[in-house]
């Protein structure tokens, strides 16, 4: 009797560590959830969805907390790399830019306008994926698709 208690206890011992193993690992594999600007130099993510107060989805403007705006003023993000992701999804991945700049921006998307925010005249930045607009540039890359609007709407961050 007292073998068979004794391999009862160490079939549960084995079947709780597995449970546990199997419950870390889960967690662990979890797809990031939400909306990230994330710096493709270092994985830093640098906007997220607790940073955006506000969202439109005519002219993707993001209005931006004052910590986001700090945190953003501390940095040279001047023409500095970025992935745009969406639960985890790249929806693209560009630079930041000014309106400043005299050369154009390579191709993908632009987050403007970094200067203003980081001499401290803007509260918010406009994501183009197609920037300068008009005859200067061929635009092949598609604009956002919805899922950004039904994203921030879902949060009650969408305006118009």
């Amino acid at each position: 009797m007292a073998v068979l208690n004794r391999r009862v206890g160490v079939v549960l011992v084995v079947l709780i560590g597995f449970v546990a193993f199997a419950g870390v690992l889960f967690v662990t594999q979890q797809k990031p959830s939400g909306f990230e600007v994330i710096l493709a130099s270092n994985g830093q993510v640098l906007i997220s969805d607790d940073d955006v107060s506000t969202y439109n989805a005519t002219s993707h403007e993001l209005n931006l907390s004052a910590n986001c705006i700090a945190r953003m003023k501390g940095m040279e993000l001047h023409h500095v790399a970025f992935e745009v992701r969406l639960d985890g999804r790249l929806l693209g991945n560009g630079s930041f830019w000014s309106e400043v700049d005299s050369m154009f921006p390579p191709s993908g998307i632009t987050i403007l306008d970094i200067v203003l925010i980081h001499n401290g005249h803007a509260t918010s930045i406009w994501m183009e994926t197609c920037y300068p607009s008009g005859s200067y540039v061929n635009c092949t890359t598609p604009a956002f698709s919805g899922d950004l609007a039904a994203h921030f709407q879902s949060l009650g961050k969408l305006v118009d």
